[in-house]
């Protein structure tokens, strides 16, 4: 991993002395995998066809029952760098909007998509598969105006009679394969941003809990509402430190760190999440992996089901014709 320890010097020093179970292996193996992969998203340009490969032959001789948990750095080193990405965060200049200009967003990648089965003509719950897209976001500095432009490419299937059928049902053109759909929305303005969110990070925190709408929220509907305070969003700089702050303090492990960006992640009902940073805090990237897969839907262990990556959030004068 990045720390530049041997992973499997760190697997030998904790591993348990029994004897793992088939199964046990099984779920190492795509934990394992999940982990590097995780990794490996973040330092690498998305592309829709990217699934989970590769051996962990040396692990497994070694007869180790892996868990995730313990392929990540520490947690305090989490802390340590989004604390620091925080601090710059909050020294960064604003990004100014006027009047008349928009923010605007751009990301490209793959995201998950469910059928039913009876839609491909096929037995079984669902079909599911990954469909690639590319989407800009044109938002007015009230963002009383919206506009939205996406993209969508030729999917990728996990089952190749899935992939006929996809495209003999006319499914391709229900998911507007090869088009740009493009919509204007005004005076329609999501819930968070119809929030005052503090710029401190115990009230931040205390105003997430409230919208979370429970006491005790778990760790991964945190990060994500923190994520979504800044994807494709123009947060101030002291609010946008208070977001890193509040998510420094959260049991999120150190995926990777560089001199460029910030990788961390959290598991959460087995999906494992990571989302990168730059050294400002602006959103890079984010990916999703089903550790165990899912077997009504044909979907394997190990596979990434969302993999985003972000152009810096920008101010332009005016929109596309």
């Amino acid at each position: 991993m990045s720390d530049g320890r041997d992973i499997f010097d760190w697997l030998k020093d904790h591993m348990d002395p029994l004897e793992p179970t088939r199964d046990e292996v099984q779920r190492a193996r795509c934990r394992l995998e999940a982990a590097i992969e995780a990794e490996k998203a973040a330092r690498k340009p998305s592309t829709a066809r990217r699934r989970l490969v590769g051996g962990i032959a040396a692990a497994l001789a070694l007869g180790i029952v892996v868990v995730v948990v313990g392929l990540f750095l520490a947690s305090d080193r989490a802390e340590a760098a989004l604390t620091e990405i925080a601090e710059a965060a909050r020294q960064a200049a604003a990004l100014d909007a006027p009047e008349g200009s928009f923010i605007f967003a751009e990301s490209t990648g793959f995201d998950l998509v469910g059928r039913e089965a009876n839609e491909f003509g096929l037995p079984g719950e669902s079909v599911s598969y990954l469909l690639p897209r590319t989407r800009r976001v044109w938002k007015s500095p009230d963002d009383e105006f919206v506009m939205l432009e996406v993209t969508y490419g030729r999917p990728t299937f996990l089952d190749p009679e899935a992939e006929a059928a996809y495209y003999e049902m006319g499914l391709d053109e229900a998911d507007q394969v090869g088009e740009t759909v493009r919509e204007r929305f005004i005076g329609i303005i999501e819930a968070v941003d119809e929030i005052d969110w503090p710029t401190d990070p115990e009230g931040l925190l205390a105003e997430m809990t409230r919208y979370l709408g429970t006491d005790s929220p778990r760790t991964a509907e945190f990060v994500n509402l923190a994520v979504n305070l800044l994807r494709e969003r123009n947060p101030s700089p002291q609010l946008r430190a208070a977001i890193l702050e509040v998510l420094s303090e959260l049991p999120v492990d150190l995926i990777n760190e560089d001199d460029e960006s910030v990788t961390i992640g959290t598991q959460d009902g087995g999906r494992l999440q990571t989302f990168t940073f730059n050294r400002t805090g602006g959103l890079v990237a984010e990916t999703a992996v089903l550790i165990d897969g899912e077997p009504k839907s044909g979907i394997p262990p190990g596979t990434i089901t969302t993999d985003i990556r972000y152009q810096p959030v920008e101010v332009v004068h005016g929109l596309p014709d």
